[in-house]
């Protein structure tokens, strides 16, 4: 592009200062990141439709609690899972578990 910058289209040009270029490489590895999480979630849903659907009931039937910067949600009559989440600034993720911190403690 330094050599022919008609021939790169000004949105395809790599910053060439250091500061600009190291932020455009932090913006392509968490675009690149979050397509590859994306590309996981829906092969193992594809892979087990049976979770999305049980996500579904969660979503429809599920007793909420809030603690502040976490939360869960459970089905009456099922004891062995439900879904958690944890707030980090504004947003509330979904957390990689099916059972309460305590009750995994509790087991080990």
């Amino acid at each position: 592009q330094d050599r022919n910058p008609v021939a790169t289209p000004r949105e395809d040009r790599v910053p060439a200062d250091p500061k600009g270029f190291d932020e455009a490489v932090r913006r392509e590895a968490a675009r690149r990141a979050f397509r590859l999480v994306a590309r996981d979630i829906r092969g193992s849903l594809d892979e087990n439709p049976d979770h999305l659907k049980q996500l579904r009931r969660f979503l429809r039937e599920g007793q909420i609690t809030d603690t502040g910067d976490t939360a869960s949600t459970a089905l009456r009559g099922v004891t062995d899972r439900s879904v958690f989440f944890r707030k980090v600034g504004d947003r509330w993720y979904v957390q990689d578990r099916q059972r309460s911190e305590s009750a995994s403690a509790k087991e080990k």
